[in-house]
This record gives C-alpha cells, sequence and structure tokens, in this order.
C-alpha cells in the first residue's frame, strides 16, 4: 500500500542522484579535455601552491564524508527496521556524494588553471571512486 511505495521511492531518488552526480564527474572530464584542446597562453603559471592546498582541502572533504557517513543508521537495520527513516537516509547519502563530488571539482579547477589534465586526474579518480563506493543500497533505506 501506501507505506511501500514511500518507503521505495526514496531509494529510486537516491540511485538517480547518485547516477547524476557519477556522470558529472565523467563531464568535468570531458569538459576538461574541450579547454585544454584550446592553444595554451604563453605564460605557464606555477599550481604547485594550489595543488597542495586542494590536496589538503580534498583530504578534508573526504574525513567529511566519513564522518557523515556514521549518522546513517546501519546498526538499524537488522532489527529494528521500523526506526529507519528513509528520507534521512537518503539526505546523509546526498550529502557525503555532494562532498565526494567537490574532491572531482577541485581536479577540474586545478585542470583548467594548469592547463593539464594529469593534475586534475587524481582528484577525477578519487572522486568517482568515492561516488562508487557509496552506491545507494536499497536495505539502507529499509526497502
Amino acid at each position: 500500500g501506501m507505506a511501500a511505495s514511500s518507503a521505495k521511492s526514496p531509494a529510486q531518488t537516491a540511485r538517480i542522484i547518485w547516477l547524476a552526480l557519477l556522470a558529472s564527474v565523467a563531464l568535468y572530464a570531458v569538459v576538461l579535455t574541450v579547454l585544454l584542446a584550446q592553444p595554451q597562453p604563453s605564460r605557464t603559471v606555477d599550481v604547485s601552491t594550489v595543488r597542495h592546498v586542494l590536496m589538503l582541502v580534498a583530504l578534508g572533504t573526504i574525513v567529511g564524508v566519513y564522518v557523515v557517513r556514521q549518522r546513517l543508521p546501519l546498526e538499524e537495520l537488522g532489527a529494528k527496521r521500523l526506526s529507519v527513516q528513509p528520507q534521512q537516509v537518503l539526505a546523509i547519502y546526498v550529502l557525503c556524494w555532494a562532498l565526494s563530488e567537490a574532491v572531482a571539482l577541485y581536479g577540474l579547477v586545478l585542470g583548467m588553471l594548469a592547463h593539464n589534465f594529469g593534475e586534475a586526474e587524481p582528484f577525477f579518480i578519487v572522486g568517482a571512486a568515492l561516488l562508487l563506493w557509496q552506491r545507494p543500497r536499497a536495505a539502507h533505506f529499509g526497502a
């Protein structure tokens, strides 16, 4: 009845959002490739400082993902399945995915500044890996 459909909808919503964010990481790679096809400016930019700052920010972001994920009521999924709030689970997931997505975005910024795909690549890989690792599981939504 009604309860079943409302429990399923956050899981489906989650899957759509997750796929969209994963696709946008791929899109960042495409955008950067297109931008790098343009002739390079004569002056070369030293991005070593920016790279280190963004690496630190990325690490902080990854720690943020870990901290936020601790709020998933996973221990309640066994016995007390009724206590799972699908909307709350969805909110936690989306926040974790947004943080993961941000790591790839740092790569796009660095790649644009450096005019070099190689600078961005590790950030793209880590961002995509974080998203893949956090694939939404129906069980987490009490399904």
